[in-house]
């Protein structure tokens, strides 16, 4: 993996990227690397699709914001015979990261050990291709939520909504 390493600076920060189906992951060291923008904040309707090294195992997870989720899970490794986080990888930010992790854990589920826990290596992992898309739908989706929103609004409270929802 250390081959396809490269520089990618960003909001004047500079990190290491890998480009897997296209799209540039985000290589953490250590989850301390997590304690910055975009992953230290989640936003509405975006998330993270993440890789986990433990040893010769990874685990691959979604979550709204990396640096909180890899805080929560950095005690699991005792789950997996006590190893340590090695390697992080963290996709950008995108809307449909619920259907790219089906994907992902679909596409491995040979190799499946549990639940999320993937018997490979993160070299492994970055080998395959998995044909992901990183779709930002966030307007779509909030306009979505509010059209519901006024429908309820609507049910609960006729006479107080106008035609444009308020």
């Amino acid at each position: 993996m250390t081959r396809d390493l490269m520089q990618f600076t960003f909001d004047q920060h500079a990190v290491r990227v890998v480009i897997k189906d296209g799209e540039p992951w985000f290589v953490a060291e250590s989850d301390t690397q997590l304690n910055q923008p975009p992953f230290n904040k989640a936003r509405d309707y975006l998330g993270f699709v993440y890789v986990v090294e433990y040893g010769s195992f990874i685990k691959i997870g979604k979550t709204q914001n990396p640096n909180k989720r890899m805080k929560s899970i950095k005690s699991v490794g005792r789950n997996y015979g006590d190893t340590a986080i090695g390697r992080i990888l963290v996709s950008r930010p995108h809307t449909n990261f619920d259907e790219n992790e089906r994907i992902i854990h679909e596409a491995l589920s040979h190799r499946r050990v549990r639940g999320e826990l993937f018997a490979m290596t993160m070299d492994e992992f970055m080998a395959g291709k998995f044909g992901l898309t990183f779709r930002d739908d966030v307007e779509m989706l909030r306009k979505r939520t509010e059209a519901r929103a006024n429908v309820l609004k609507g049910l609960l409270f006729p006479g107080l909504v106008t035609p444009n929802g308020r």
